[in-house]
């Protein structure tokens, strides 16, 4: 093991509890895109993502109110300014960093006519607006906001 790594990964930087007046477990979280390395995103099982700055611990600067309970997954994209969530009510809601709903998923039959279950991961591709979501019946679906965007 090398002892430098451990060591570098033990320094506590930062401590907070942003989503304290609910007491929900945090369901995801990562940086904001772009330049921001003290900014972080935060989603609670209550429903709630909270954008924090880490230098102003006191409170987070924006919150979405995406469900009302039961989120299960979240996924942020590593570089365009999108968050995603899922509730267990089997809606995906796609924000930007500014706290606007861009999209709603909702799920619908699929090509072998039965109801895709609900999301239980989300995750970007670091390099395209593509969101794939891994479901409770073991289906994986890529939704992009174009319908070229796999073709190409």
């Amino acid at each position: 093991m090398n002892f430098y790594w451990y060591f570098a990964w033990s320094r506590l930087v930062c401590v907070t509890r942003p989503h304290a007046s609910r007491v929900e477990r945090v369901v995801g979280i990562g940086f904001q895109p772009g330049l921001y390395p003290a900014k972080i995103v935060s989603a609670s099982q209550a429903g709630d993502i909270q954008f924090l700055d880490i230098r102003n611990q006191s409170e987070a600067y924006l919150t979405i109110d995406a469900h009302r309970g039961s989120l299960t997954a979240f996924a942020i994209h590593r570089h365009a300014p999108l968050v995603a969530s899922n509730s267990a009510k089997q809606l995906i809601k796609v924000f930007n960093t500014e706290g606007e709903q861009l999209d709603t998923i909702r799920y619908s039959p699929n090509f072998m006519a039965q109801k895709v279950g609900s999301a239980t991961s989300l995750a970007f591709h670091p390099y395209q607006i593509l969101l794939a979501a891994g479901s409770t019946d073991a289906c994986v679906s890529i939704y992009a906001d174009e319908v070229d965007a796999l073709v190409s």
